[in-house]
């Protein structure tokens, strides 16, 4: 799973359809929302260990000319809160205050902090 969107106390998911896209962007359009990812990490010999990264988005005043053309791009379809930062939906994100890569989908920073707290060092993960 995915981050979690969050405004007015509700979490927005990813949108069952391009009505629902529409919609959520016309919530989150000029104001601030949350970003909330949970990362656990379980290590073989060990407790598991878990973190919440927290990340707060501004998003721009959008016309409703706007909302359609990124709603008919597809990208919100899969996404919660119906964007994608590091897709054409930077275009619309205003400010960011916290880590991008949560926005993103995985918080990396918060990702090494759980190696480090589990006595491992995330740089000996790598492809093979």
């Amino acid at each position: 799973m995915g981050p979690g969107v969050v405004t007015e106390g509700e979490v927005l998911g990813k949108p069952a359809d391009r009505t629902e896209a529409r919609a959520m962007l016309k919530r989150l359009q000029g104001r601030w929302h949350l970003v909330l990812t949970g990362v656990a990490l379980r290590p073989p010999n060990g407790d598991t260990l878990h973190a919440v990264e927290s990340t707060r988005v501004l998003f721009a005043e959008l016309t409703p000319e706007q909302i359609d053309w990124y709603a008919e791009t597809g990208e919100p379809d899969d996404k919660a809160g119906a964007y994608a930062v590091q897709g054409l939906g930077a275009l619309f994100v205003s400010e960011i205050d916290g880590n991008y890569s949560n926005v993103v989908g995985l918080p990396l920073p918060t990702v090494r902090q759980l190696f480090e707290g589990a006595g491992s060092d995330v740089r000996a993960f790598r492809r093979a």
